[in-house]
């Protein structure tokens, strides 16, 4: 989660000062004529657990969705973190956590839910 909030700083910083937004990782989708392949669906889509928004909310992947307050859990005892305190750094830099996507993808999350998820699904490292 850590490299969520330093690359969102870096991000920040080097929009301010006009340079490439290449260094800024992205999380696209699988390119549409990729998607037409008959295959693409077998390789492309999670059939066990979704980790950030593409996926998050497929009927087959809610029973893994379980696991994830166990391991957030596990993860803060580990860390001693507090998970309030996690929740507002993520919460502090969403916007630059939403750049890192598709647009369309992010209009279904708000700034409350879209923390929330990237809390769950980004402590598994």
């Amino acid at each position: 989660m850590e490299w969520i909030i330093e690359k969102a700083e870096k991000w920040t910083q080097s929009r301010s000062h006009s340079q490439s937004q290449t260094e800024w990782p992205s999380m696209s989708k699988v390119p549409e004529l990729q998607r037409r392949n008959q295959d693409s669906e077998k390789y492309n889509r999670p059939n066990v657990i979704s980790f950030g928004p593409y996926h998050h909310d497929k009927p087959n992947l809610g029973p893994a969705e379980n696991i994830k307050p166990i391991c957030i859990r596990k993860f803060l005892a580990d860390s001693n973190q507090d998970i309030e305190d996690l929740y507002k750094k993520i919460e502090s830099n969403i916007k630059a956590v939403r750049v890192c996507y598709d647009t369309l993808a992010m209009t279904k999350y708000n700034d409350e839910k879209l923390p929330w998820m990237m809390l769950l699904d980004g402590n598994h490292k």
